[in-house]
């Protein structure tokens, strides 16, 4: 009997502990436009009785870990991949329009040019195929989102500059590219929302003159989102890739460090 209730008492005991939750550390490098972090937390505690594993700028598998997050429901993992022939890295350079981007594209390109205003090739030179750059620990690497609409593609063709957005690709008319030097375009662009400023400038300052690096500025825009970075992807193999990877439900995306695009220009 007595040994009986010892027993007892040890499964007891042990049932506890394993239902003990770890305390998460405090994340960052998320948008936390939607939801805070304490808000995300405090969720994942309601909803799983196992405990959170959150790694931070740990290594496991060669994989460097940003974030990490494994219960019986979720695996959510931010984490830096170096392979530059990984299924991410692959997805992320191809620009091939899907069936319904495709059509997308076409329809909207017939309104952007129904009149043409330049004339084929007269983009000076601008590579086509454009990614975005983002920074972490001083570093610049790609992004492979938890939602690849927000992948942040970019494309220049001799007539149009095109936003590839959540709603797939989104050309705008070039009436005007200027390069007024050696490291300065300038384009103007046309818009059909009726909503918005008839034209819109982009100017691009090249970084880099070997790779093409890039800041693009809007200066129409509020300052907080006047500045991006961007490669071609010619030579998007220079950089390292962060994953985002939600497999099992749609996550928060990552929010990367902040750049100081006037220190970057001032020194290019």
């Amino acid at each position: 009997m007595h040994k009986t209730i010892l027993v007892l008492i040890i499964l007891l005991l042990s049932s506890c502990k394993n239902g003990q939750e770890t305390e998460p550390k405090k994340l960052s490098h998320f948008d936390d436009s939607t939801k805070s972090i304490k808000e995300v937390i405090d969720t994942s505690k309601s909803e799983f009785s196992k405990p959170l594993n959150i790694l931070e700028d740990t290594v496991l598998n060669d994989t460097s870990f940003i974030y990490r997050k494994v219960t019986n429901d979720v695996y959510h993992g931010i984490y830096i991949d170096h392979k530059k022939k990984s299924e991410n890295y692959n997805r992320l350079i191809n620009f091939n329009f899907a069936k319904r981007q495709q059509k997308t594209y076409d329809n909207l390109s017939k309104k952007v040019n129904s009149k043409k205003t330049l004339k084929s090739n007269s983009n000076l030179g601008l590579p086509r195929n454009w990614l975005p750059l983002y920074m972490y620990e001083n570093n610049f690497y790609l992004y492979a989102p938890c939602d690849w609409g927000t992948a942040g593609r970019r494309i220049i063709t001799d007539q149009e500059f095109i936003y590839w957005n959540m709603m797939g690709p989104h050309p705008v008319q070039i009436i005007s590219v200027k390069k007024t030097s050696e490291k300065e375009f300038k384009l103007i662009t046309r818009h059909l929302n009726p909503k918005k400023k008839n034209t819109t400038q982009i100017l691009i300052h090249i970084v880099n003159l070997d790779t093409k690096l890039a800041v693009f500025e809007f200066p129409d825009r509020k300052i907080n989102y006047r500045y991006e970075l961007y490669i071609p992807v010619e030579s998007a193999d220079k950089y390292s890739l962060i994953v985002n990877d939600c497999r099992s439900r749609k996550q928060l995306e990552y929010k990367s460090d902040n750049i100081d695009y006037v220190e970057l220009l001032k020194n290019r």
